[in-house]
């Protein structure tokens, strides 16, 4: 399963999105990979809202997170908070 993410996503709106991109979890897909090519960079705080409802569901199925395209800031902010250590990000290309 693929997910894009596009524009960008405000703080007040990041929960939401966060709950939304974690539902296909639900399903047990073996991965689901999010693009984030044409996505705003995710702070710290979006970042965590937007990924941590998806990772703990994915973990509960077995699914693996795949992340491409994610800019070089959202990748920083995604080994800031430790993220880097349950998704996938195999390419660098912002």
């Amino acid at each position: 399963m693929e997910v894009a993410l596009r524009g960008e996503i405000r703080a007040q709106d990041a929960p939401l999105v966060g709950s939304a991109l974690a539902r296909p979890a639900d399903d047990a897909p073996p991965q689901i990979r999010i693009d984030l090519g044409h996505a705003g960079e995710l702070n710290a705080t979006t970042g965590g809202a937007v990924f941590f409802p998806l990772l703990a569901r994915a973990r509960l199925h077995g699914t693996v997170v795949i992340v491409h395209h994610a800019s070089t800031r959202t990748r920083a902010k995604l080994r800031e908070l430790g993220l880097d250590h349950c998704v996938a990000c195999p390419d660098t290309s912002p």
